[in-house]
């Protein structure tokens, strides 16, 4: 399922996507730092089973994470310039229970934690994002997101209804973020994470 997530002004929701949630900071602007995928489990790094790399697009892959730990991640180490909106989204497929867990934080040296608002489908919730008090460590086992992710994307302004729909349904007019986008050349894998050949739409069920 694809989850969004935004921080701005009169956002109304998409009537054709399946999932979508709205993030929401404490503070006006994000200042530079980092974004780290959560703090995942047991996984297996992947070329491919004769141990040669895959042909494929950098960008059609997945990572898994299939246990709950503290120190088994992805990270995307980067600068982010000052932002006063974001959206944030990407492809999610939960395989733990209670609570999706953390599907992705961010630090910035000297900022306190952050909280998220995510609405799924009709039950609003509430999550830390990792629970996580130092750049780039610190983190919580309890919140990490165990299951599989792709097509994580950061935008440095609110998406509109339709490119959020294009994301949902793959169309060829999705845009990629234009603060982070997802390639296997932007992330750095931490333990044994999967990866995996993913094509969004072709693997919904």
């Amino acid at each position: 399922m694809l989850f969004y997530f935004s921080k701005g002004n009169n956002y109304s929701r998409p009537q054709e996507t399946r999932t979508y949630a709205t993030y929401s900071r404490r503070k006006s602007g994000v200042h530079p730092g980092q974004v780290v995928c959560p703090p995942q489990e047991n996984s297996y790094y992947s070329v491919n089973l004769t141990g040669q790399k895959e042909n494929r697009p950098l960008d059609k892959f997945q990572l898994t994470f299939p246990l709950r730990n503290n120190y088994i991640y992805a990270k995307v180490k980067t600068t982010l310039p000052e932002m006063y909106a974001f959206s944030v989204a990407m492809w999610l497929k939960s395989n733990a229970s209670p609570g999706v867990g953390t599907p992705f934080s961010y630090a910035a040296a000297g900022q306190a934690n952050e909280l998220v608002l995510i609405e799924w489908g009709n039950n609003p919730m509430e999550m830390i994002i990792n629970d996580k008090d130092t750049l780039g460590g610190g983190f919580d086992a309890t919140q990490a997101f165990v299951g599989d992710m792709a097509n994580f994307n950061i935008w440095d302004r609110k998406l509109s209804v339709g490119e959020i729909y294009n994301l949902a349904t793959c169309s060829s007019k999705a845009q990629v973020g234009n603060v982070i986008s997802w390639s296997e050349t932007n992330i750095e894998i931490h333990g044994d994470v999967s990866k995996w050949t993913f094509e969004a739409c072709r693997q919904l069920n």
